[in-house]
């Protein structure tokens, strides 16, 4: 409703003045700072297990990756996610698809 109020129609792109993949933006100021994805030394070993697995599974390891700046919170985050994820009357595979469109529409690379 927000999208239809301030932009007339939902958007296909965010309406900002840059590429989230760029440091700075066309204006050429600096951007935030983005978390870096962390490389398995510097992941805690239950962490660095669980991203090896989903590397060598040909699955994304990128969430893993950047919750290893904040340990604590990777139990908390996934049993937030995994019922969410796994449950309910849309099927898994469906809810990864809409999710992966909405990240390439939001030029997301996860």
């Amino acid at each position: 409703m927000l999208a239809t109020a301030v932009w007339g129609r939902f958007p296909t792109r965010a309406p900002f003045d840059y590429d989230c993949r760029e440091p700075f933006s066309k204006a050429g100021r600096e951007l935030m700072s983005r978390l870096s994805v962390l490389g398995n030394e510097q992941l805690a070993p239950e962490m660095r297990k669980q991203a090896e697995a989903a590397d060598q599974a040909g699955a994304s390891s990128t969430v893993l990756r950047v919750l290893g700046h904040r340990p604590e919170m990777f139990e908390a985050y996934f049993r937030f996610y995994y019922p969410m994820h796994n449950g309910g009357v849309v099927p898994p595979e469906l809810k990864e698809m809409v999710r992966l469109r909405i990240a390439e529409l939001n030029q997301c690379l996860t």
